[in-house]
């Protein structure tokens, strides 16, 4: 390809040179050539004022999301009753939001404010592989949740998923991320530029083999569709149908009536609890998700928005531990104990605890015996099912068959 020499405006990546220099230099190329993508987005020329407020934004929200993610990590861990099935699957959440604060987000902002990468080269794979990585695992993930939820409360009768079926979930679910995004760390290095645009220009880059160079078109559209929007439709269809069902307030099994309306409310409040999960992960990733899949068709995308929806993006990894200290007792329970200085997590267990009980068990006064048995209006909503006990190795109050048909509290 002959020197093109120029320097690149600031609005570069939505310019024709940026987008056809490549094309056209290679509408002659051999199949041992390789394909130079359309140049990403970058921000070089921001105001230092502007990349000093992305720097700080991007502190605050690795330093909040490593912390918020490790506080959940040992929770599950270090509390016996709380290694229930659902529990590792959130843990798995938060262990791939840590990964992503570490190893992804700071370096992908750190690649878009310059137009030479910094970092060490092989830093070069590990930051466009773990996004990606991670992305698949949460994904993967919120689609366990919502099938275990789903069978345990529109189909009671299955056997629920123990422990053992849980980890075996979690390694299928790694090595499908690992293995389906494996191209991308692949075909991705260190690319030297500087001769194209006449100063230093060196990027962190896809290179296709020229050979393939329509497969890079067709692997983009299969990931978003297998990553984000095949999980995400059977998740909202998993959702709708447990809202449906709960709704209804129709589950199999004899209990009191005081008893049936706390269970519903519990279950209620975990399924509010896992669809704000999803929500706000939607919100975090659907922005930056279609934005790089109308780039890989040269779809022009302003830089500030590819920006922006980066950030946006990031802050998922916060988002999750606040949810779980927001919406569930036991989380919250555990955080304070843990952190007994946060008076903010014990202010709020009196509200919900109040709120919960208000219409739920107005009746247990009445009798005695209803409310000894009864769990504290307070329960958690991510206390392990009789069902999941049962499946878990804990000793069982009656049967595993009963209690599988009577029992799908969250």
């Amino acid at each position: 390809m002959d020197a093109v020499k120029f320097t690149p405006p600031t609005d570069y990546e939505s310019s024709s040179e940026a987008l056809n220099l490549f094309d056209v230099g290679f509408s002659n190329a051999s199949e041992n050539d390789t394909l130079l993508l359309p140049i990403p987005c970058h921000l070089p020329e921001a105001p230092i004022a502007v990349k000093g407020f992305i720097g700080l934004l991007t502190t605050i929200i690795v330093i909040l999301g490593v912390f918020g993610n490790v506080l959940v990590c040992l929770v599950v861990i270090r509390r016996p009753k709380m290694r229930t099935v659902i529990n590792i699957f959130i843990c798995n959440l938060a262990i791939s939001d840590l990964i992503y604060a570490v190893l992804g987000f700071p370096m992908n902002i750190t690649a878009y404010l310059s137009f030479v990468w910094v970092l060490p080269s092989f830093l070069c794979k590990v930051s466009v592989y773990v996004p990606a990585v991670m992305s698949f695992v949460s994904t993967l993930t919120l689609s366990a949740i919502a099938v275990d939820r789903f069978c345990l409360v529109v189909y009671p009768l299955l056997k629920p998923i123990n422990k053992t079926r849980c980890y075996i979930a979690l390694a299928i679910i790694w090595l499908m991320s690992t293995s389906l995004t494996l191209p991308i760390p692949i075909f991705t290095d260190i690319a030297d530029l500087s001769i194209y645009f006449g100063q230093k220009f060196v990027l962190c880059q896809e290179t296709w083999p020229w050979a393939i160079r329509h497969d890079r078109k067709r692997y983009s559209t299969a990931m978003f569709l297998i990553q984000f929007f095949y999980p995400l439709l059977l998740v909202s269809i998993a959702h709708t149908c447990i809202s449906i069902k709960l709704s209804r307030n129709v589950r199999p099994g004899m209990r009191g009536r005081d008893s049936e309306v706390r269970e519903n409310h519990r279950r209620q409040r975990m399924n509010r609890m896992l669809s704000a999960v999803v929500i706000v992960f939607v919100i975090c990733w659907s922005p930056l998700n279609i934005f790089l899949l109308l780039h890989e068709f040269k779809v022009s995308i302003p830089c500030l928005w590819m920006m922006i929806s980066q950030l946006i993006a990031g802050s998922s990894i916060i988002m999750n531990p606040i949810l779980y200290a927001w919406l569930n007792d036991n989380f919250r329970k555990e955080f304070h104990r843990l952190l007994p200085f946060l008076t903010c997590l014990e202010d709020l267990m009196p509200a919900v605890s109040n709120k919960s009980t208000t219409g739920a068990v107005s009746g247990s006064n009445i009798n005695g015996n209803l409310k000894r048995k009864e769990r504290p209006t307070g329960a958690t909503y991510l206390q392990p099912t009789a069902a999941e006990s049962t499946a878990s190795g804990a000793t069982p109050i009656l049967n595993t068959r009963k209690l599988a048909v009577e029992d799908t509290t969250m």
